[in-house]
């Protein structure tokens, strides 16, 4: 006798899933991302997947310069460059007084600042 097996009926991705994979874009039902972007947008927090969207780009920036060669001018610029997203991402969603301010529990908002890169 072969075992029986339960497929789930509703898949439910990640959230990077939901973000990033382009399978789920023409999916109907809530868990695609139009369907999200929407319900962030109803709750008035949009600014948070705006955030996770700029810290993506950020770490993936971040990761290429680090297998770049260290004294190479490129190297020297996009250094500059991550430096200047960091101090807009930090301006933007992290300081206390920025415009598109997500929710950041103290302690940690106290590690932060424009000026260190993390």
């Amino acid at each position: 006798m072969t075992p029986i097996s339960f497929l789930p009926t509703n898949f439910i991705p990640s959230l990077d899933e939901i973000i990033h994979a382009d399978h789920l874009a023409g999916q109907s039902g809530p868990y695609n991302k139009a369907a999200f972007v929407e319900f962030l947008r109803l709750s008035h927090c949009g600014e948070n997947l705006e955030f996770i969207l700029d810290v993506d780009k950020y770490i993936s920036r971040f990761c290429q310069a680090e297998n770049m060669p260290f004294l190479d001018d490129e190297a020297i610029m996009e250094n500059s460059r991550l430096v200047s997203f960091w101090r807009e991402i930090y301006h933007t969603y992290i300081s206390r007084t920025a415009p598109q301010e997500v929710n950041v529990p103290g302690k940690l908002l106290d590690v932060f600042s424009a000026e260190t890169l993390p």
